[in-house]
């Protein structure tokens, strides 16, 4: 029988050398006290060319790592010349052999974790490429966004509502407005207030009028006020397009042409205001709602929302709702694909409906 005796082999796996420490022992003593075990007594590498049988008989692996090929090798060297008379301790090797099994098991699933994290990251990578494109395809199309209502809250007092007119209303006759009583103030540093009365002759209570700004760039821009019954208007705090600081009342006028008519709901699905502006024109538009009912009552705090009916010049009705607006553009912010539309850059997950 060769001269490895089960001695030499147990000094190995119980002592600790300068150069190595055997992994048997390092189980053994995890066996009796499996909490504290350490993966570091058993490390998971495919070298296993390591494991040495010396002249001398022991076995060694001097780089002190195994992995299960090499635990089993060493395993079955000392079971090939343990003594017959002092066989190795059964409970002690099922111990260590179950401690590699679960080892091996961990290993594996770290894997499959892997494999499987490498798959979603592809995944995501492939719907943010295909995003992207529908986006890009989606410019110049009309997209309605999920949350395409107005949030009234208890302080609000003034809303300025975008919408978006898909065609051009019927034309009408235009009738001039003397500006003279007109009176145009700066509201803060980037609002406007239009104030003034209108001739009874020239427009009634209920009318609509349309005042045009300009600044002295040549910018101009008009803007739309209800004739009350005392004849007066006010449109109180608006944000001009034209430049807020050379900004003039350039001129007003009233139109006979087919009214867009804007019906405010609330949540329930009740119209409880109703606008009606003449002589607009198709693109994006900015109406003023003050918050108030068809009876002039402050309305309640909650969801609205608007919808915009017109005669187009081919004689069909047009309709149109708030958050309905065509794409103009696309942007990528972290992988995440935006589209301009109303004015603002809105996420592509956040549309609805896309049409047209």
């Amino acid at each position: 029988m060769s001269n490895i005796n089960t001695q030499n082999l147990q000094s190995l796996l119980t002592t600790n050398t300068r150069d190595a420490q055997s992994p048997l022992a390092a189980s053994a003593r995890n066996s009796q006290n499996p909490s504290t075990a350490n993966t570091r007594d058993i490390k998971n590498t495919k070298d296993d060319s390591h494991i040495e049988q010396g002249n001398d008989g022991l076995v060694t692996n001097p780089k002190a790592e195994l992995d299960k090929d090499a635990f089993l090798k060493l395993l079955l060297i000392e079971l090939q010349h343990q003594d017959p008379t002092d066989p190795m301790d059964t409970e002690k090797m099922l111990t260590q052999t179950a401690q590699l099994s679960a080892l091996e098991m961990q290993d594996n699933t770290n894997k499959t974790m892997t494999q499987l994290v490498n798959a979603m990251t592809k995944l995501q990578n492939s719907i943010a490429a295909s995003t992207g494109m529908s986006a890009l395809a989606a410019v110049g199309k009309l997209a309605t966004v999920k949350d395409n209502y107005l949030i009234v809250a208890d302080d609000d007092i003034q809303f300025q509502i975008n919408m978006y007119l898909p065609k051009e209303p019927q034309k009408g006759k235009k009738t001039d407005i003397d500006t003279e009583g007109f009176e145009l103030k700066k509201n803060g540093e980037d609002k406007l207030d239009i104030t003034g009365k209108v001739d009874k002759e020239v427009a009634k209570p209920g009318d609509t009028i349309h005042i045009k700004l300009k600044d002295d760039k040549g910018q101009e821009e008009t803007v739309q006020a209800v004739v009350g019954e005392d004849q007066s208007f006010k449109i109180i705090g608006h944000t001009p397009s034209v430049d807020i600081k050379t900004a003039k009342i350039d001129s007003a006028y009233k139109s006979d042409s087919e009214p867009v008519t804007f019906t405010i709901y609330n949540e329930a699905g009740d119209p409880v205001r109703t606008m009606s502006v003449k002589d607009m024109s198709a693109g994006m538009k900015q109406i003023v709602w003050d918050r108030t009912d068809d009876s002039g009552n402050p309305v309640p705090s909650g969801k609205y929302y608007v919808r915009a009916s017109y005669i187009g010049e081919d004689g069909t009705t047009v309709n149109s709702t708030y958050g309905a607006y065509p794409i103009t553009g696309v942007k990528f912010e972290d992988g995440e694909a935006l589209v301009g539309m109303g004015g603002s850059w809105v996420k592509w997950e956040d549309i609805k409906e896309i049409t047209g």
